[in-house]
């Protein structure tokens, strides 16, 4: 027989984009000196705010959506807006949402070296 506990409920009570971000919030802890230095409740507003504006530009994939956020916490809330590059992006309906991700996340990469 299967018992769940009532930590286990409430975990799968949770919306899926709020244990996402959580997931997130804690990988971005783990692996960047930046992000572990902000206080927990800022770290994940931070990350929420990333998650939701991935799913409003149409980011459905969660790994996808991962990686926006990592370039969000790189290069700072609002790239997509604030960087030409990043908009032209993701204006290029002739590409998959992947694709774009993945363009994204190579051009993040040159320009932070």
């Amino acid at each position: 027989m299967l018992t769940i506990r009532r930590a286990q409920w409430v975990a799968l009570a949770r919306p899926p984009d709020d244990r996402l971000a959580e997931q997130l919030a804690a990988i971005a802890a783990r692996h960047w000196a930046e992000a572990a230095a902000l206080p927990a409740p800022a770290r994940l507003e931070r990350v929420r705010a990333a998650v939701d504006r991935a799913r409003a530009l149409g980011i459905d994939d969660d790994r996808d959506v991962g990686r926006f956020v990592m370039i969000d916490l790189a290069l700072g809330a609002g790239f997509e807006v604030e960087r030409a590059w990043a908009r032209a992006i993701l204006a290029d309906e002739r590409l998959p949402m992947g694709d774009r991700v993945a363009r994204l996340k190579a051009r993040a990469h040159g320009e932070l070296g």
